[in-house]
């Protein structure tokens, strides 16, 4: 079975290494309890709610989340999904990432911005990733669970084999 936590944190608005540190520490624990994937919440660099992008411009010059959480990720052979504020080509996104085993794999910005965000936030407009994923016939699925370092994980009525290279959805 695969091990998933949603860590709910205790964010301060514009305490990027505060709440960085949260993070960190929310990330420990649920590996302590065995966890495989963390999902850490919205915003979980900055905080949220925002007064202006002046606040947010100057928060993001304290911000090394992406690294933290890559450090993180690798140190505990950990998936890690994350929300975060980032600023590139002169916009704000209200983001996503995805990390495993160290590796950013995809950074999704939001594209559905409610009211107060797009005072902020320029939506995204990226395709979402699927993110190393292989599709087997039963056949083969068959195949692959003879292999004793595959797993298989349900979560809600999806199944999934998976191993640290790959995740084939049933």
């Amino acid at each position: 079975m695969v091990k998933v936590a949603i860590a709910q944190a205790h964010l301060q608005v514009g305490d990027v290494p505060g709440n960085i540190l949260e993070t960190k520490k929310l990330i420990k624990e649920a590996v302590a309890q065995g966890a495989q994937i963390v999902v850490l919440p919205e915003l979980a660099n900055s905080g949220y709610v925002l007064e202006s992008k002046e606040e947010l411009s100057n928060m993001l010059k304290q911000d090394n989340c992406l690294e933290v959480w890559q450090q993180e990720s690798k140190e505990n052979n950990l998936i890690i999904v994350a929300g975060f504020a980032e600023e590139k080509d002169n916009n704000f996104y209200n983001s996503s990432v995805i990390i495993i085993d160290g590796e950013i794999k995809t950074i999704q910005p939001k594209s559905h911005l409610w009211e107060n965000e797009k005072k902020f936030f320029t939506p995204g407009n990226k395709v979402p990733e699927i993110i190393e994923t292989l599709n087997y016939t039963p056949k083969q699925i068959t195949e692959l669970l003879k292999d004793s370092s595959l797993k298989v994980a349900k979560i809600g009525n999806r199944k999934f084999v998976t191993r640290k290279s790959f995740t084939a959805f049933l």
